[in-house]
């Protein structure tokens, strides 16, 4: 199977889709509790995961870290379980596929400097944002049946979390850079 930047998906690379798929569990578990959406690592690892590996094999590794966590490992922040799928922050997980296909595939068509990095970062966790606040509304009005308050969801699910996202892809720009360059010559 080849990938969007013509790499093909040898033993090497599902070894560090792997990887990446346990980094964004071990993320998970690295948290900073908030209000209804815990602030986690997990997001920064899955755009690591898109700027390192590309859009496919990127968002192959969150995949296998979201199936995993689908089928009953306790990776996710709060256990594992198809059950899972009724948790308010449940649509981020959906969204963590696309946000690290978006950050690879932005990376790739860039020149990998230190403003393409950040910048891709941010797209990728805006998409996972749109993913995580879609899905709560959707959950919220037809299975707990609660009132919405665009307000307070605008609160909760974005400027809680906000400040420590931009924060974290910032700090990626030298971990990609060092870890790309590592990575190249292995």
């Amino acid at each position: 199977m080849k990938t969007a930047d013509n790499k093909a998906f040898t033993v090497r690379n599902y070894v560090l889709c792997a990887l990446f798929a346990a980094l964004i569990a071990v993320g998970a578990f690295l948290r900073i509790p908030v209000p209804l959406v815990p602030f986690t690592m997990q997001l920064p690892f899955v755009c690591l995961a898109g700027l390192l590996l590309g859009s496919r094999q990127g968002a192959f590794s969150v995949f296998i870290y979201v199936f995993a966590g689908l089928i009953g490992l306790p990776v996710f922040t709060q256990g594992g379980g198809p059950a899972y799928v009724l948790q308010p922050t449940f649509g981020y997980l959906l969204g963590f596929i696309p946000a690290a296909w978006l950050t690879g595939m932005l990376v790739e068509k860039g020149n990998y400097t230190a403003w393409s990095i950040f910048g891709s970062s941010v797209a990728g966790i805006l998409v996972a944002y749109a993913f995580g606040i879609a899905y709560y509304v959707v959950l919220a009005k037809t299975v707990l049946l609660i009132p919405l308050d665009p307000g307070k969801i605008f609160v909760v699910f974005f400027l809680n979390t906000i400040g420590g996202d931009l924060f974290s892809a910032a700090l990626l720009v030298p971990v990609a850079k060092r870890v790309r360059l590592a990575l190249r010559a292995a």
